[in-house]
Parts: C-alpha cells; sequence; structure tokens
C-alpha cells in the first residue's frame, strides 16, 4: 500500500507521526506498519529507499514529539484532542 505522509527531520533522523488529526484511533497505516515495518520511502525527487519502522518507546517518543510539536504546533492540539499516545515511528534506511 501507498500512504503519503508528513515527515519530520530530526537530526538527520527521519520521523513519522501517527496522529490521525488528533482522531480516537491510529490511522490505519500505523496497524500495518506495526505488523510489517519494512517499507519503502520516497522523499521529494528522491529514489526510493527501503527502510524499517521502528516505533519509539515512551520517553524517547516524549522527546521527539516536543521538538515536532515547536516545528508544528498542530500536533500539540492532536495530542490534547485524544486520550491515546499518539505513536511516532523512525525510519532507518538501509
Amino acid at each position: 500500500r501507498v500512504n503519503p505522509v508528513a515527515y519530520f527531520d530530526i537530526d538527520g533522523k527521519i520521523y513519522v507521526i501517527g496522529s490521525a488529526a488528533g482522531r480516537e484511533n491510529n490511522p490505519a497505516w500505523v496497524h500495518n506498519i506495526r505488523a510489517n515495518p519494512q517499507v519503502s520511502v520516497e522523499i521529494g525527487d528522491e529514489a526510493a529507499k527501503s527502510a524499517t519502522a521502528h516505533e519509539l518507546p515512551r520517553d524517547r517518543r516524549d522527546a521527539i514529539y516536543r521538538t515536532v510539536v515547536e516545528r508544528a504546533p498542530g500536533f500539540g492540539e492532536y495530542q490534547e484532542q485524544t486520550d491515546r499516545i499518539i505513536p511516532v515511528f523512525e525510519l532507518v534506511t538501509q
């Protein structure tokens, strides 16, 4: 499946956020990536790269999410709108 998602480059690492704009449930791609963390990443005009998605543990997730909110404040509002912890994944290219 192809799912275009926003990403954040933080200290040279690529992160994707399962916010679903603060809805009650995670977006479908989160379930897919948890079941099969092998993904293909395409950024801009670059050729697609194979990557492995790693869901961040809570402490690391919280630190990265703070940076995300600094760059895109709407993500702070998304977290406030839901009881779930919005997942963050690091995409590690091979």
